[in-house]
């Protein structure tokens, strides 16, 4: 299993910077990130409600950013609603299937919630990326 120590996540921050490529031919794109950028700061407040309200009207403006399902999982695993995490982790998965650490932390929530198989799958997506 990897582990945070061995620097295989990817924090909220790093998320932002790809945000660009994505407004180019969209529309909803300044609403979504104006969102995101305020869904970020209460991210980084430890404010994990206010942060999903939030990611959850980026991705409602754009719906091809991967980044505020991404956060949203993260949001939803620091209040341990994991099976919330993993529905928002997979909806990021499924809009960018190499962004790779997605996989890594799907493969981490599986293993605690006794889902080997899965958790493998993900594991072997996350080496195979």
């Amino acid at each position: 299993m990897f582990s945070s120590e061995e620097g295989a996540r990817i924090s909220a921050q790093t998320v932002i910077q790809p945000l660009a490529l994505i407004g180019e031919n969209n529309p909803g794109f300044p609403q979504a990130h104006k969102h995101f950028c305020e869904a970020y700061s209460s991210h980084e407040l430890k404010q994990f409600s206010k942060a999903l309200e939030l990611y959850g009207k980026a991705s409602a403006a754009c719906p091809k950013m991967y980044e505020s399902h991404y956060n949203s999982g993260l949001c939803y695993e620091q209040l341990g609603k994991l099976q919330d995490a993993v529905s928002a982790f997979e909806e990021a998965a499924a809009r960018n299937p190499l962004f790779r650490p997605v996989f890594l932390h799907l493969a981490d929530l599986y293993d605690k919630l006794g889902d080997k198989q899965r958790a493998d799958t993900n594991r072997a997506a996350y080496s195979m990326l």
